[in-house]
């Protein structure tokens, strides 16, 4: 039987020295919170992975993009994975790509009231973050395509598994 897949994307957002990230720091409960982000969200009926980064930053910081280059897949293999308790019921698949920013963020909230944040490229790895995040993280720091496999059980990540081309 086929378990639910859903798609995605999450994008890596460079303003000079600096990444542009999110602060999930309104909503108590959720999966985020009190965690750091790139922008990134589901894929929209009809959309391409290219269109749903370039949206997802443009809804969630409020600038547009350039240099918008795909770096790889991340698989969240759900199967045995809980949310707050509750089982994940579908696996998530997410492109990955890096861009720059076209101008700085003028706002500095998201619509949802989480922090939009500069923060310098050397200090990404030691932000509160998922394992996963911080594994993808290090991933677009090299200069190779990959695909990387999470599998969780209950809320532990479990195992990692990793092509690089």
């Amino acid at each position: 039987m086929d378990r639910e897949k859903k798609h995605g994307t999450l994008c890596y957002l460079s303003l000079g020295p600096e990444i542009i990230m999110i602060h999930r720091n309104s909503r108590p409960g959720d999966i985020h919170y009190m965690k750091y982000v790139a922008p990134g969200g589901r894929l929209e009926p009809g959309e391409t992975l290219q269109q749903c980064a370039r949206r997802e930053v443009r809804e969630e910081i409020g600038v547009g993009v350039r240099d918008l280059q795909y770096r790889g897949m991340a698989i969240f293999n759900n199967i045995h994975r809980t949310f707050n308790g509750k089982l994940a019921g579908f696996d998530y698949e997410c492109g990955i790509y890096t861009a720059r920013a076209r101008e700085p963020p003028k706002r500095k909230l998201t619509d949802n009231g989480d922090l939009i944040v500069r923060v310098h490229k050397e200090n990404v790895p030691h932000l509160p973050q998922h394992d996963c995040d911080k594994f993808v993280w290090l991933l677009t720091q090299q200069d190779r395509v990959f695909s990387v496999e999470f599998r969780y059980r209950g809320e532990d990540l479990r195992a990692v598994d990793v092509n690089v081309i």
